[in-house]
């Protein structure tokens, strides 16, 4: 059987909570240019994949990198971004 498991499809600022269970949490989220999220620790192994534009991090008070859409990135658990 299968779960289907919607999100939304915009260009506005959005960010949703898609899954969450014991093995896996998935969350879905568009960032306008300018956008961007509070800085914060990690509270899991995070997979970060970029289907379009591009994202910029800044880890653990490192250098800003910035990965285009294609790019899968592993942040590890507690990492400040």
């Amino acid at each position: 059987m299968e779960i289907r498991y919607p999100y939304s499809q915009t260009d506005e600022k959005v960010i949703e909570k898609i899954l969450e269970d014991e093995n896996v949490g998935i969350n879905h989220m568009v960032l306008p240019p300018g956008e961007g999220l509070p800085v914060h620790n990690a509270n899991s192994h995070v997979y970060m994949t970029v289907i379009r534009g591009q994202v910029s991090l800044v880890l653990d008070n490192r250098e800003e990198v910035r990965y285009p859409a294609g790019s899968i990135v592993n942040i590890a658990f507690r990492t400040r971004m």
